[in-house]
């Protein structure tokens, strides 16, 4: 087990329909140190980045199941999380997974 911090996010669960907080354990912030961040918040990573989208995977807890989030920072700050189905509707296809920042 690692020591990761926390993004936390309301989001919309696919199956139900439930809107309810997340807390997403992310391995990329600069500190990690059991940092809690929401949007708004300076996170660290992606300094050099004006708009980058990272997808990271959270288990929801209205339906048990597994989803994906996506999370946009510009230049280092949380400026937006949607679920998966708003980032299809909005035709946004780019996107950098845990394994791409390692």
């Amino acid at each position: 087990m690692g020591v990761y911090d926390t993004i936390h996010m309301e989001l919309e669960c696919p199956k139900k329909k439930i809107k309810s907080k997340v807390g997403v354990q992310v391995k990329w912030t600069e500190k990690q140190y059991l940092e809690d961040y929401n949007v708004g918040d300076d996170v660290g990573f992606g300094k050099n980045m004006d708009n980058v989208w990272v997808r990271e995977e959270y288990i929801c807890d209205e339906c048990k199941k597994r989803h994906y989030a996506y999370i946009n920072l510009k230049n280092g700050v949380v400026k937006e999380i949607i679920a998966e189905a708003e980032f299809k509707r909005r035709n946004l296809t780019n996107f950098l997974d845990y394994s791409d920042l390692l």
